[in-house]
């Protein structure tokens, strides 16, 4: 990465930051059930239960309420650092976006990179959902680890002439 890759990088994140911890905690307003129930569960993982699956609202996994259980006991589990899991997530995705169009398209990529980290940063929908304490922000920060270090596996196969198979 070029020092004008850091330079976008961190812009751009920064812009994210500000959007995703823009009065969270308070927009929307809340808690809305589904965090209630992440709260209970997250609280039940403070007292010693761990669970591999939590049946309540409808069955869930558990790595998210694991993540804001770990919140929680640092900063104390309230609406706040419920959504701050989904707010941290959130802003580690940008890096991850940027770092994955960069590896994928490589030659002249650096253009398409900020620009898909940008939109990224400032779409309605995952500032919303940085905003909101529910799994579903993880998606596009684990999606987009696995796709880009699939890539970085199949190139470097690719490269030593090995098959994938």
């Amino acid at each position: 990465m070029t020092r004008r890759d850091w330079l976008l990088l961190i812009s751009i994140t920064l812009v994210a930051a500000a959007l995703r911890f823009y009065q969270l905690g308070v927009v929307p307003p809340g808690p809305q059930f589904d965090e209630a129930f992440n709260a209970i569960d997250a609280e039940q993982v403070l007292a010693g239960n761990r669970p591999l699956f939590l049946p309540a609202n409808g069955g869930r996994e558990v790595l998210y309420t694991y993540y804001q259980a770990v919140l929680g006991a640092l900063l104390g589990l309230n609406l706040y650092t419920l959504r701050l899991a989904s707010a941290l997530a959130g802003v580690l995705t940008i890096p991850a976006v940027y770092l994955m169009v960069r590896r994928l398209f490589q030659r002249h990529s650096q253009l398409l990179a900020a620009f898909t980290a940008l939109a990224l940063a400032l779409s309605y929908w995952h500032i919303h959902f940085s905003h909101y304490g529910i799994r579903i922000i993880l998606m596009p920060l684990i999606f987009s680890g696995v796709f880009g270090l699939f890539w970085v596996g199949m190139a470097s196969l690719a490269g030593s002439g090995q098959s994938p198979s």
